[in-house]
């Protein structure tokens, strides 16, 4: 049997995971959260925990709803996920696409939606941008009609997942999406840099370049769908393509 982590979860997107164990166990994984939550319920001498508890579980699951898991019944719904994503990974029962991801290191890239999003908690500090004097003129221009303050609800609601470039013991880049919802104990994306993670994900596709900036971004959304056949067929086929990953646990 393969380790799992030595040391503690850092990241756990539940989602994923969720729907990942239900689509390699046959749906079972609803009906083990379910009886779980039902027991759980049975703790509380009137009932008022269980309030429709399974689906104010999967409520907290969706996308990223604003919803904030708290109390024994919830940790132990999440226990359980995590205990039965153990026992699928390491025993090897059956294919699938998951992959164990060791000895890399993670960079977050300037101007992407990861950098910006990493220090808007520096930014909710500033009152007014004008009075900064360690800012120059053109970048409070670019800060002009924006509210500052808003930054942080606009890139979740923007990205969805936070792209990190990836670099393997073999120098091999890749690509690593985060739901920020997924950092536990506080964790930021910047501290995850700072590890010596390990991760499991499952690539779900490629693209030409690491570069990760918002232009960049804007640009594939644009040119998605176009072909490149031409001149530089021949040389676009000789690029190796950076893979992604969504990454649904990391530890360390």
């Amino acid at each position: 049997m393969a380790d799992f982590f030595d040391g503690k979860i850092v990241y756990l997107d539940e989602q994923a995971v969720f729907d990942f164990l239900e689509l390699h166990q046959n749906g079972i994984q609803s009906d083990i959260i379910k009886r779980v939550s039902e027991n759980m319920v049975e703790v509380d001498a009137e009932g008022k925990v269980g309030m429709n508890l399974f689906t104010r579980f999967k409520i907290g699951l969706s996308g990223n709803a604003s919803y904030q898991r708290s109390g024994v019944v919830e940790s132990q719904i999440t226990s359980t996920l995590l205990s039965n994503f153990k026992k699928f990974v390491t025993n090897k029962k059956g294919s699938s696409k998951v992959e164990r991801l060791d000895n890399v290191k993670l960079f977050i890239e300037k101007d992407s939606p990861a950098f910006y999003r990493n220090i808007t908690p520096v930014l909710d500090m500033i009152s007014d941008i004008n009075k900064m004097n360690s800012i120059t003129d053109d970048d409070k221009n670019n800060f002009k009609g924006i509210e500052i303050k808003n930054i942080e609800r606009t890139l979740d609601r923007l990205s969805g997942y936070y792209e990190i470039k990836c670099v393997s013991s073999e120098s091999k880049e890749m690509i690593f999406r985060f739901n920020i919802s997924g950092l536990r104990n506080n964790y930021t994306l910047s501290d995850l840099t700072k590890m010596d993670v390990k991760l499991y994900g499952i690539k779900v596709g490629e693209v030409d370049s690491i570069d990760l900036s918002f232009n960049t971004m804007i640009d594939r959304l644009s040119n998605q769908g176009q072909s490149h056949l031409g001149t530089d067929f021949d040389e676009e086929k000789d690029n190796e393509k950076i893979p992604i990953y969504d990454i649904l646990v990391a530890g360390v």
